[in-house]
């Protein structure tokens, strides 16, 4: 059985990140948790969750004369540990958490994604305090 491009371009990105030397970001954020209201709209309060991130590369990034960090994840990752393959969904969830990285707490203030033959393969976020 052959691999779509897409997804092989997906899972060469993981190990990509793996084999330089890829760190582990805990990114934690509110989920809306399960209806306990008995009013049948099928949310509940927002319960906070973290899942860890691994591999990723995180580096230092110029644009404009400006310095900040760039976290880099292959879409693979963030499929296997959010359990959806929804671009959208994912970019949501990832600008409203909070990326912990060592003794930094981060925010993705910008994520934009590389496409190989019509599929998402690597994810970009921009990183501030």
């Amino acid at each position: 059985m052959a691999l779509h491009n897409g997804v092989a371009a997906g899972m060469a990105a993981a190990a990509t990140l793996r084999a330089l030397g890829g760190c582990s970001v805990t990114v934690s954020g509110a989920m809306a948790g399960a209806d306990t209201t008995g009013a049948g709209l099928g949310i509940g309060p927002a319960v906070q969750q973290q899942w860890e991130l691994e591999p990723v590369l995180v580096r230092w990034k110029t644009a404009n004369d400006e310095k900040h960090r760039e976290l880099v994840v292959s879409a693979e990752t963030l499929e296997r540990v959010f359990k959806t393959p929804d671009t959208e969904v994912l970019r949501a969830l990832l600008l409203r958490s909070q990326m912990k990285l060592g003794n930094e707490t981060l925010r993705a203030t910008e994520v934009s994604t590389e496409i190989f033959e019509g599929s998402v393969y690597l994810y970009r976020l921009r990183l501030e305090r």
